[in-house]
Order: C-alpha cells, then structure tokens, then sequence
C-alpha cells in the first residue's frame, strides 16, 4: 500500500502524522494532481509591467489585497497593470475598491475566461490567497514563464516559488510586503533569470513526466 500526495511537503506532513500517531513510517509518492501538456514561450507577446491574477472571487482569495498592493505600487511605476480574472461573490466589492482607488484605467475584473493562451501576455503573476491545496493557477502561470509573488502559505506558493529565484514569498498578511515586492519585482529583478527558473520548475509537470511517475510508481508495487 502507498499513499499519494500533491506535493512534497504535504508528503513530509503525512510521515510526520503516521510516525507520531501511528509509529509508523507509511509509503508515500509525490505525484502532481494534473500536469501541462506544453511550455507556453511566446515571449514577445508580454506586456512591460503587467501583472495576472487569477481565482474565484472570494475572501479567503483576497483579490482585495492584491487590489490595494498594485494601486500603491503604481506610486512607482505608473505603466502598472494587473488584471484579475475570476468570477464570485466578492466581484462588485473589489470593482468599488477599485473605483475608490481611482485605478480603473490600471486594474481590471476580466470574469472567467478561459486562460491556456493567456499567461504568457503578462509578465508576472500575483497572489494573496491565504490558502492553495495544489494551486492549478500558480502551475499554469510558471508553464507560461512567469514569475510569482504571494504570500508563504501551504501549498501552492510554497511549491511553485523559490524565493529570490523566480518570485518572492511574504509573510501573510503583509501587504506592504506584497507591495515591495512587486516594485522589486519589476525595478531590481534580473526578470530573464526568474522566467528562466519559473520554466525549469514548470518541466517537472510536464503530462508526460506525471503520466511516468504514475507508470513507475504501479511497476514498483506489483
């Protein structure tokens, strides 16, 4: 018997359980829930300072915070941009922030639409959610080459962003923190290096690679 996991620290989570509650020291494989068919690599297409992001339209998603860190952002870099694709509960709150920041010409609710071709016409990704069980969009987004900052919560940001190489993690919660790092992001960052190492990690999920670590992983048990 084995046991199967999304990623590699929720693998290190569930040893961790089986050995305190249990005393015993359980198998468990790390294989991606879904995986990408291809590299999205049309890099001439990305628009200079923009940023996507994307999720239901809900709380704990925090589009709000994502909202305020860009609006104060653009203190810095006018050209600023990001558009929030996404549908939910939250949308008409988020479009009167939006208003109530004057930043209508910069931030944009895009609705839900299909996304396949559209990471790669941005040039980073940002997120605020508190929470990611695997974080299908942070996978899409590093496929198409982007960068990522978000805050450092499981799962998803902590598996998708090494820090300082293709994105920065922050502490929940800091949205200055996020802002920071977004204008870092765009003024300081070697942008070519951190689209580099967001492809590199995107590799690892290719379909082919998971549908591998599936036929593997049965070989080893029959």
């Amino acid at each position: 018997a084995f046991y199967v996991t999304n990623t590699e620290t929720q693998s290190g989570l569930l040893r961790e359980q089986f050995r305190k509650y249990k005393g015993v020291e359980p198998r468990v494989v790390t294989i991606p829930v879904v995986g990408i068919d291809e590299l999205k690599t049309h890099e001439n297409h990305r628009r200079k300072h923009a940023l996507i992001s994307a999720g239901r339209l809900a709380e704990e998603k925090h589009m709000d915070w994502v909202i305020e860190a860009v609006a104060e952002a653009k203190k810095s870099i006018p050209d600023i941009s990001v558009d929030i694709y996404g549908e939910g509960e939250e949308k008409i709150k988020l479009q009167e922030q939006i208003v109530r920041l004057n930043c209508e010409e910069s931030i944009h609710l895009k609705g839900f639409q299909k996304l396949d071709d559209v990471y790669q016409k941005y040039e980073a990704y940002v997120s605020a959610t508190r929470f990611e069980t695997f974080g299908v969009t942070l996978l899409e987004a590093v496929g198409a080459g982007l960068p990522i900052i978000g805050f450092d919560v499981h799962y998803g940001v902590q598996n998708f962003i090494d820090d300082g190489r293709n994105g920065y993690k922050i502490s929940y919660g800091d949205i200055k923190g996020l802002t920071d790092a977004i204008v870092s992001l765009f003024t300081e960052t070697d942008m070519e290096l951190f689209r580099k190492h967001s492809y590199e990690k995107a590799e690892e999920y290719l379909t082919e690679r998971v549908k591998r670590k599936w036929k593997d992983t049965l070989e080893q048990i029959r």
